[in-house]
């Protein structure tokens, strides 16, 4: 029965179960957290070849797994650093140092 399955939708496997295990302990909106999900299983499906070519691995399925766990946690964090910086005040900040350094300071 396994054997029926084709090979790429096997090798999704471990990327989407590492993905669903980090899920458990996200505390998020479901929207949010689905989002985040999809964005790990995508980072582990082609970061883990990659890892795995790297290390001399010839099956990836563990770092799948891996990569999808701490995929998802580091796209979380990338998430929640993008919604901290406060875009108004970086935007006022960056043209008042522009201006100083053109000499064009009001």
């Amino acid at each position: 029965m396994l054997n029926d399955i084709p090979p790429e939708i096997r090798e999704l496997g471990p990327p989407v179960a590492g993905s669903l295990t980090s899920l458990l302990f996200m505390r998020r909106p479901w929207l949010q957290a689905f989002g985040i999900f999809l964005a790990g299983c995508v980072f582990a499906m082609f970061a883990a070849p990659v890892v795995a070519s790297v290390m001399g691995m010839e099956n990836n399925n563990l770092i799948g797994f891996l990569i999808g766990c701490f995929g998802m946690a580091i796209v979380g964090k990338v998430y929640d650093s993008i919604e901290a910086i406060q875009g108004e005040e970086v935007g006022k900040t960056f043209v008042e140092k522009l201006r100083k350094l053109l000499g064009v300071d009001k």
